[in-house]
């Protein structure tokens, strides 16, 4: 089953049915590594997209409508994740937190959005870990020559990060991160995980959401 924050009952019924499906063509985009045959099975959320969910929960979660003042990558990617979890209720998808996000949450300066993030962060790493037990045991070795490539990110957060995730067994990594990781997938080809954007991982299951309705 997957995870939902928060009810969806202020959707209007009529329009859940087909709001992924009113999509007539979806966009090229492209993804990191390899192309996925079907939507990745195991998202890792980086911390930035954590924070983004809090956010926009209300937009993401209840359909709240976007703020006019929300640039248009802030409304893409709301639209992205709304879709993205409205489809994932049906699916078997699985999203992975990992312990440096807990990390990263923790080290929070403004004390009331601290605990907004902790309470948040902690639903869904407890989700995470329900996940991970009911799923095969996975495991990846982190090749050297992974490790190696990993050094062309800037930040040294971000490059264990991304480590945790290949040994958690994820194949993607979805972050909003346009300057520091998704700038670099290219150059990433040895990392055996796909670097993509809200957006992307949307137009993933685009071709896929009528069989989860």
């Amino acid at each position: 089953m997957w995870f939902t924050i928060a009810p969806f009952g202020t959707i209007d019924p009529s329009m859940e049915r087909y709001i992924i499906c009113r999509v007539k063509r979806p966009e090229p985009c492209h993804v990191h590594s390899r192309r996925f045959a079907k939507p990745p099975k195991n998202v890792c959320l980086d911390t930035a997209v954590v924070n983004f969910i809090m956010d926009y929960g209300e937009q993401i979660h209840d359909g709240v409508r976007i703020r006019g003042s929300a640039s248009p990558w802030v409304r893409r990617d709301i639209e992205a994740l709304r879709d993205v979890w409205l489809t994932g209720q049906r699916a078997n998808w699985r999203i992975t937190i990992l312990p440096r996000t807990i990390a990263e949450v923790q080290a929070t300066r403004d004390l009331e959005r601290l605990h907004a993030l902790m309470n948040w962060t902690s639903e869904l790493w407890a989700y995470s870990e329900e996940c991970a037990l009911s799923s095969e045991a996975h495991e990846e070795t982190v090749h050297y020559r992974t490790m190696a490539t990993l050094s062309i990110l800037p930040d040294m957060a971000d490059r264990q990060l991304v480590k945790e995730a290949v040994v958690s067994g994820c194949d993607a990594f979805c972050t909003r991160d346009w300057n520091t990781i998704l700038r670099h997938r290219d150059s990433l080809t040895d990392v055996p995980l796909s670097f993509i954007s809200p957006h992307e991982w949307r137009q993933t299951i685009v071709p896929y959401a009528a069989l989860f309705i």
